[in-house]
């Protein structure tokens, strides 16, 4: 895990590892790419070499402030998922300069997805 931060978000963070196995990785990144807290579930390997790890996150944040910019047309974005071969990633805006950023298999149940919504709490991460 990254620096020590309000236990409130680690408790968020193990709410979401412990709703589902399939979870690879659940994480809060500020807006410059940096992991607050959280990361990958024990045991389990990125599938991303190490380099690409901060390419990937920074491409997460550039889909949230491209979604911004329609907020006001289309409403904020409750979370945007990204399925792929071997993952699927789901992010979850909590404001301008922090997402939720989760990772997991590509077989997750998509239909679970809002039940992540209410296990982040994302007006209580919206003020830390």
């Amino acid at each position: 895990m990254s620096r020590q931060v309000a236990p409130s978000v680690e408790e968020c963070i193990r709410r979401v590892f412990d709703s589902h196995p399939r979870i690879r990785s659940c994480a809060l990144v500020d807006h410059t790419g940096t992991t607050v807290a959280g990361g990958m579930r024990e045991g389990v390997i990125s599938l991303n070499p190490l380099n690409e790890d901060e390419r990937l996150t920074l491409q997460m944040l550039m889909i949230v402030l491209m979604n911004d910019s329609s907020n006001r047309f289309l409403g904020k974005a409750d979370y945007v998922i990204i399925h792929r071969g071997r993952v699927m990633i789901i992010v979850f805006p909590v404001s301008v300069q922090r997402l939720i950023c989760i990772s997991t298999e590509p077989d997750y149940p998509v239909a679970q997805v809002e039940m992540l919504a209410q296990l982040i709490d994302v007006e209580f991460l919206e003020k830390v």
